[in-house]
């Protein structure tokens, strides 16, 4: 009998670690228990990014005095993601 993953992965932890004139630095603490993780998704605003398999990413072209949402949606083996 086959299991079927129907759990979405869960994010624990977002953290800026640097803000630097152009960038912002961020990284991802997320947990699947059944399929495993396979990507990240970063977001700004509402434009994707970048999609990759590494829990931090570096934001470039931003400003400093500018307001921005940084969002993050976590995808595991089986498809399902944190949003």
């Amino acid at each position: 009998m086959e299991l079927i993953d129907k759990t979405a992965p869960t994010i624990s932890d977002f953290n800026v670690s640097k803000v630097t004139n152009g960038t912002i630095s961020v990284s991802v603490s997320a947990t699947d228990s059944e399929s495993g993780i396979k990507n990240y998704a970063f977001y700004l605003d509402t434009s994707l990014k970048s999609t990759q398999t590494s829990a931090s990413y570096t934001y470039g072209g931003v400003t400093a005095g500018t307001s921005y949402t940084l969002k993050v949606v976590v995808t595991d083996n089986a498809g399902n993601s944190s949003e």
